[in-house]
Order: C-alpha cells, then structure tokens, then sequence
C-alpha cells in the first residue's frame, strides 16, 4: 500500500512566508508538538506609535497586576534552532518587502482580506511602525537585530511598569539573541 500525500500540501518558503505577512496571516501549530500547521487570520489588528504612546497610571496599575504575562519557550527555540532561523529570514524579508513598497504590503493584505481595511490606513500604518524594526542606533540595515543599549531601554521600561523584576537590569543578556537573524 503506498502512502497517499496531501494534495493541498505546500512548502513554506521564505517567499511564501513574506508573501503570507504581505496578505496579513501566518502559519501556526496548534501546540508546540503539532507537526501541522494552519494559517491565522486575526479579524482585528491594530497599530500602536509608540513615538507618541503615554502610558496612563491606570494602564500602569494593570500592567502591574500580574494578569498578564510574556511567555517564551527557550527549550523550543534550542530544540528548533533551523526551524527559528528560517522563521527569522521570512519575518526579515517581510519588513523589507514593507519597506520597498508600503502600498503594495497594504494591498496585499486587502487581496487576502477585503474587509482588512482602507488602503491609506494600512499604508500608513506601514509607514508608522517600520521604524521600530530597526536598529536605533543605526548600526544594523536589517531588522530584529537589537543591540544591548536597545535592550536596556527595554527592560528599563518594563521594570518601571512591573513586567519585570529590577533584577532584569543586571540581567539583559538573557532576554534577547540575534543568533537567529539573517546576515
């Protein structure tokens, strides 16, 4: 008895992937140890200018109550490495490709999705948050990549607002990699 394939099956390329991001979806396993994937369309996004972000004492006292968490795998990113370094290069081309052509990023997401929103929203939306992706201190082209005064800001804020303890001052080197970017 031969084994029969799955006729819907697809390699998730690097392509695919951007192309995926492009559209506004991605690929996603159930768990952890699901070998099958699905893709995710989330009915609501949002974009948040973090240039012009206040936090309110109120959204502070949540932040601090404990009701929300950050979670990550650090055994399945070991476990994965190849499988997390091609995830990278997908998510690094995506933002290139956003960068190149905001518009065009915008009106993939509206082929995949027509009730994703207005063109113009979407673009600027583009526009607004690539600059997050990049290195602040303008030493890296290609973004994720983070640097320790990057990250030290980070933890700082999250300090002050109660995601982390003060601890995690001394502590920055564990709570980012670039291992896994592309070069």
């Amino acid at each position: 008895m031969t084994k029969k394939t799955d006729p819907f099956a697809i390699d998730l390329t690097p392509e695919l992937i951007v192309r995926a991001y492009q559209a506004g979806i991605f690929p996603m396993a159930e768990n952890a140890d699901d070998p099958a994937l699905h893709w995710v369309e989330p009915p609501m996004r949002g974009i948040i200018p973090l240039d012009r972000l206040r936090i309110s004492r109120s959204l502070a006292k949540v932040i601090r109550s404990d009701k929300y968490t950050v979670v990550a795998n650090r055994d399945f990113v070991k476990d994965n490495q190849d499988l997390v370094k091609r995830f990278m290069l997908a998510a690094t081309q995506s933002i290139e490709a956003a960068v190149k052509d905001p518009k065009g990023a915008a009106q993939s997401i509206l082929n995949a999705n027509p009730k994703g929103g207005k063109i113009e929203t979407l673009t600027q939306g583009f526009e607004l948050t690539i600059p997050l992706y990049k290195d602040p201190s303008g030493k890296a082209n290609r973004p994720f990549n983070v640097t320790d005064a990057n990250m030290k800001e980070t933890v700082d804020v999250m300090v002050e607002f109660g995601g982390l303890e003060a601890k995690a001052k001394d502590e920055i080197k564990t709570y980012y990699t670039n291992e896994f970017l592309p070069k």
